[in-house]
């Protein structure tokens, strides 16, 4: 059997990133990890930087996957009277129809099974994106001689890091976690609970907005995201919070956020 040994790109709206993992009977290890900085975000610059980040990788076209931006996604948590996977993948095509600002036909969509209950219902994550987004960025993949085989958001990335990292501390929590993710030009706060992704928001910051003067603009959309996550799941509140930055004043936005 042949390895699985993927190597994941992602595209921010100011770097492309490559990662690569070698998969082991425990965990898996990375192997490479490499960060560009991007001139402009056109098709033009993306598949050129991505050309020469990949060209001296030994990239297998059967395990390259593409991250997502979570801004191009819509997320829907919807609660399904059935726990059959057929079926609950027809009942979430005919709740987006009046649920969405595009036609059904206009978008691709995949659902994830959070939970099942013992009443035969069924917790699901809902992911959609339009199809116009895809289509750019197959093409670009398809232009740098590269074949796609899986795209995923990039907020199950968060998530995925957040499994690893209770793993590699022997933390089996299965208590609701938000993970706040805060990159160049932007943050992403994603909920887990059982360490599944249960709803995520990207917000409009980033380290180089940030500084010890603005931190409560950035909390002040941290709370606005909790308040949409319990309004959008009916779950309930956070108890815990971690923060992923490069920040050098992060000690001090988690004493401010501790505070709130």
């Amino acid at each position: 059997m042949k390895d699985k040994n993927p190597t994941i790109i992602e595209f921010t709206d100011t770097h492309i990133k490559l990662v690569q993992v070698k998969s082991s009977s425990h965990q898996p290890t990375i192997t490479h990890c490499e960060v560009r900085a991007l001139h402009e975000f056109s098709d033009a610059e993306l598949t050129s930087q991505l050309i020469t980040l990949t060209r001296l990788r030994n990239t297998q076209s059967d395990q390259l996957i593409f991250v997502i931006p979570r801004r191009f996604a819509i997320l829907k948590y919807l609660r399904l009277p059935s726990q059959n996977a057929a079926e609950i993948k027809k009942m979430v095509g005919l709740q987006l129809v009046s649920q969405i600002p595009y036609n059904i036909e206009d978008v691709v969509y995949d659902c994830e099974i959070v939970e099942s209950e013992k009443s035969g219902y069924s917790q699901v994550l809902v992911m959609i994106v339009h199809k116009d987004v895809f289509t750019r960025y197959a093409e670009i993949f398809k232009k740098s001689g590269l074949h796609l085989s899986r795209v995923v958001l990039s907020s199950f990335g968060v998530s995925n890091w957040l499994k690893y990292q209770l793993a590699k501390e022997k933390d089996n929590a299965q208590d609701l976690i938000a993970v706040v993710n805060i990159d160049f030009s932007s943050t992403e706060i994603c909920f887990c609970e059982n360490q599944k992704l249960i709803f995520s928001r990207q917000l409009n910051y980033g380290s180089k907005d940030l500084g010890v003067d603005n931190f409560m603009s950035l909390i002040n959309q941290i709370n606005l995201s909790t308040r949409a996550y319990v309004n959008e799941t009916k779950k309930g509140s956070v108890t815990r919070c971690l923060i992923i930055s490069t920040l050098p004043d992060a000690g001090i936005l988690r004493s401010k956020l501790e505070s709130e």
